[in-house]
């Protein structure tokens, strides 16, 4: 798997991505609803699975880590 890192990200776009992640994640949290039958989630027309939304808040954890606990 290709990896890749933050660099080419300024500060303020930084804590931009982390800001805007947090809010996805968490509006998916508390609003979305479960497609019938399957491992996936609505949430205003923005289908994500349980995977790719596990994923969205590993990443979100990554860079807060970086930007507020290191």
């Amino acid at each position: 798997m290709k990896t890749f890192n933050f660099n080419n990200l300024n500060c303020s776009e930084s804590y931009d991505v982390e800001v805007a992640l947090s809010h996805i994640l968490a509006r998916f949290v508390n609003h979305s609803r479960r497609v019938v039958d399957s491992d996936y989630l609505v949430l205003d027309k923005v289908v994500l699975s349980f995977d790719e939304a596990a994923a969205l808040s590993k990443l979100h954890d990554i860079i807060y880590d970086k930007l507020y606990v290191d």
